[in-house]
């Protein structure tokens, strides 16, 4: 299939995520993608439920970024337990301006992601958060889990689906 110059560079990366035979057309992409989206909502919600941390940016397509409240050490330390423990990955990210803010990135990108997924990759995080707390000396005030909302953010999308 030839493309004039003038649509090129916008056909490219389009038939980079759909297959060989389909025409280059962005609205295709679209319903592949809502579903991961969603998915990112819920895993929102679910980090929203638990004190002890903070969306830091509006979800973006399949991407949540958290970290532990306030505080970038703990955040660090959590994000190298998660990627010492191995059953998960998530990249981290910082940025310096106005003030350093250290946080994980949880990115859905799987080519058929479920909501099981999502709750095994919260029970890992929420494991190794534990972990990394009970380890500390001086726990951090006020950030104690509310499990009922979390319980109940659970129940209510096995009703759902």
């Amino acid at each position: 299939m030839f493309f004039s110059c003038k649509y090129a560079a916008l056909a490219l990366p389009i038939r980079a995520f759909t297959s060989a035979s389909d025409p280059p057309c962005s609205s295709m992409m679209l319903p592949k993608y809502v579903k991961h989206i969603q998915l990112a909502h819920y895993f929102e919600k679910l980090i929203q439920a638990d004190d002890r941390f903070e969306i830091v940016a509006d979800v973006l397509m399949g991407l949540v970024c958290f970290r532990i409240k306030d505080n970038n050490e703990l955040t660090k330390q959590l994000y190298h337990n998660i990627e010492s423990d191995g059953r998960i990955h998530l990249v981290s990210s910082e940025l310096h301006s106005p003030a350093p803010l250290y946080f994980i990135r949880f990115a859905i990108c799987y080519h058929s992601p479920n909501k099981q997924h999502i709750e095994y990759a919260y029970q890992v995080i929420h494991e190794l958060c534990n972990q990394l707390l009970d380890q500390q000396s001086n726990p951090i005030p006020n950030q104690q889990i509310n499990h009922e909302n979390i319980n109940l953010l659970l129940l209510d999308h096995e009703n759902h689906n």
